[in-house]
């Protein structure tokens, strides 16, 4: 990640940062796979690499409705923070598509 940073990709890095959150923090079993993983589930996600494109209309119901189901779960204040700046996004056409997947993924992990 600080490779994305020193080459001024910051969206690379925000990229990786989702994909992080996503797959969450490995076992001990994990951790020497776990780079590898990360990777691997990066370049088979590649549009966290190309130009974002913006959601249409009923990505952003859907949208919506994961920070609403997300905000209803057990969690931190920062989560919420984060929720609060998606709404912001979206309210701004700002919100991507690859933020929608990162929600879609969060409320899946949350709920078990």
């Amino acid at each position: 990640m600080e490779a994305c940073l020193r080459n001024n990709r910051r969206d690379v890095a925000l990229g990786v940062n989702k994909a992080i959150k996503i797959v969450g923090s490995p076992s001990e079993a994990e951790k020497n796979l776990y780079p590898e993983f990360v990777i691997s589930l990066i370049t088979t996600k590649t549009i966290m690499f190309f130009p974002q494109a913006l959601v249409n209309k009923s990505e952003r119901v859907e949208a919506l409705s994961l920070i609403e189901k997300i905000s209803l779960l057990n969690v931190s204040k920062d989560m919420l923070e984060e929720l609060a700046e998606y709404e912001s996004q979206l309210a701004s056409d700002e919100f991507e598509k690859t933020d929608l997947i990162y929600l879609s993924a969060l409320y899946k992990r949350l709920r078990g």
